[in-house]
């Protein structure tokens, strides 16, 4: 496929979902009308992407979705941070992203979702920053976090009390399978503060949108068969079977293929995959 050839007929392409390899990746950067792009590479992006993004997306861009565990190092994350109209950054399993990554992302005053699903490397510390700084931040995934612990909740709690005139909406944190113990949240210290702070450690369908492109409308979301263009779940209550091939005995059930086992072996990122680009062929 020749991008460059591509990008001079797409010329009102908002939303662009990408699943292969090039080195001319650079080239989407000038799609005149992007506003939402998620790329699913098997290797490395090039530093090029994220400079072309920076110099020609600053003020437009607003979901970046990167599905590579090499993808993001200091060096992109400087040019992500360039960004300043970006609300969606998802990034699971990134392994280079660590606490002086955090300190960048946190200079994203329109920030409302982050993604940061088995991510290992930075610190509660980090994180705190990007709370601190970005106020419009609603959504936090932090899913098989696990060096995120009771002390980073209680900090977090005690941040968020401190910036409460700062903050218009309150803070969800999806906590699921991270070092967080949920009874840590359970305490009337937590309850009280529900209102600007919540720990959830469920999953369900809904929250898999929001944590991921959340256009507003969760049938669209899907691909369910009749699917519209209004911001209501109309066909989402005719089409709950989209989901009854799964095991929900199983831990692995919000995977497409579960499994009979009790173990989560497939647990990586296929759900955002799935979420995303569809089922396996």
């Amino acid at each position: 496929m020749n991008l460059a050839e591509m990008v001079k007929c797409l010329n009102k392409l908002e939303t662009l979902k990408l699943g292969f390899d090039s080195a001319q990746l650079h080239h989407l950067a000038l799609l005149p009308k992007l506003k939402h792009l998620s790329l699913d590479c098997s290797f490395v992006l090039q530093t090029n992407l994220f400079t072309t993004l920076a110099e020609h997306k600053a003020d437009q861009l607003e979901t970046l979705i990167l599905f590579n565990y090499q993808c993001l190092d200091f060096e992109k994350i400087c040019k992500i941070s360039e960004l300043k109209k970006l609300k969606k950054i998802i990034c699971p399993s990134s392994e280079k992203l660590d606490d002086a990554c955090m300190e960048m992302i946190a200079t994203l005053p329109h920030l409302e979702v982050l993604c940061l699903k088995n991510c290992q490397r930075f610190t509660g510390k980090g994180l705190l920053e990007v709370i601190k700084h970005c106020h419009k931040l609603r959504t936090i995934n932090i899913w098989n976090c696990k060096q995120l612990t009771e002390q980073f909740a209680k900090d977090c709690l005690q941040q968020i009390k401190g910036l409460q005139t700062q903050r218009d909406k309150p803070l969800t944190i999806y906590a699921y399978r991270s070092g967080i113990e949920q009874f840590t949240t359970a305490s009337a210290e937590f309850e009280e503060a529900r209102n600007m702070l919540e720990f959830t450690f469920k999953i369900d369908r809904l929250q898999i949108s929001e944590l991921i492109l959340d256009y507003s409308d969760h049938d669209d979301f899907y691909d369910i068969d009749y699917s519209d263009d209004d911001d209501d779940d109309d066909d989402y209550e005719d089409d709950d079977d989209m989901f009854d091939h799964i095991d929900l005995d199983d831990d692995d059930y919000y995977m497409y293929y579960s499994d009979p086992d009790d173990d989560e072996d497939d647990i990586e990122f296929q759900l955002f995959r799935h979420a995303l680009f569809g089922p396996p062929i």
